[in-house]
């Protein structure tokens, strides 16, 4: 269960929705859930249509991985 602050802390990261996940998120979703719906609904697609309104899904895996994890902050971050 998460505290008050990471709570916020969680809500204010998914306000600023960078790569537009927030349309995925649905209330109880944890970050795993979330990155599953949001890598399995966004699609590499059209690209020839793309354009600033439309969008377009063009993230490899491991950077997909690396967003959630980090900008989510549920990395352990340690200093070598």
């Amino acid at each position: 269960s998460l505290t008050l602050n990471e709570s916020l802390a969680f809500c204010n990261r998914l306000k600023e929705d960078n790569v537009g996940e927030l349309k995925y998120f649905t209330n109880g979703m944890s970050v795993v859930d979330l990155m599953y719906k949001y890598s399995t609904t966004e699609k590499y697609r059209e690209v020839d249509e793309w354009n600033f309104k439309s969008g377009g899904f063009c993230m490899h895996s491991d950077w997909v991985l690396g967003y959630f994890v980090n900008y989510y902050n549920i990395s352990t971050h340690v200093a070598e």
